[in-house]
């Protein structure tokens, strides 16, 4: 459930022998991760290893993002082991949550975005185009598909954090 929610893959490998096991019998799964001020994250994570058959929970010291991803690495040669496709109807159009915005200014007291806040003339829709005959609508009804969309109420589209109302 972890890999659907945040898409991505859950196990990892351990690439820094100072942080973690190195070792093909080892495999560890992120926990959670935690900002930790100056642009430090601190990330628990489960480790298990498949040899012995023992597992533990333990937390990184903190570090730079850049530096996690010196530590870890995904679990396979070619590809993760969990692998999940891109939705093409959401790739591209949901990537920062409202949550994460307003926590982001919480910690950092600040947030910049780059945004457009467009009013399309009403001619730009197809629907309208009985109102518009001088126009031609072709390439707009050939290039024009429908997204998809999900309701939700947690803090985005594939985690529910509470239970929506009938």
């Amino acid at each position: 459930m972890f890999a659907k929610t945040n898409v991505q893959t859950l196990d990892l490998k351990c690439s820094d022998a100072t942080q973690c096991k190195v070792s093909d019998d080892v495999t560890y799964y992120v926990r959670n991760t935690t900002d930790w001020g100056d642009r430090m994250t601190l990330m628990c994570v489960w480790e298990h290893d498949a040899k012995t058959g023992s597992a533990r929970d333990f937390c990184l010291i903190p570090m730079l993002e850049q530096n996690l991803a010196a530590t870890f690495k995904y679990n396979g040669p070619l590809k993760p082991k969990v692998a999940l496709a891109n939705d093409v109807d959401r790739c591209g159009f949901y990537f920062f949550s409202y949550e994460s915005a307003r926590r982001y200014l919480g910690q950092f007291g600040g947030f910049f975005v780059n945004s457009y806040d467009i009013e399309w003339h009403p001619s730009s829709y197809v629907a309208n185009a009985d109102k518009f005959p001088s126009h031609n609508y072709t390439l707009l009804q050939q290039s024009t598909f429908r997204q998809n969309t999900d309701d939700f109420v947690g803090p985005h589209p594939y985690a529910h954090a509470i239970k929506s109302l009938p």
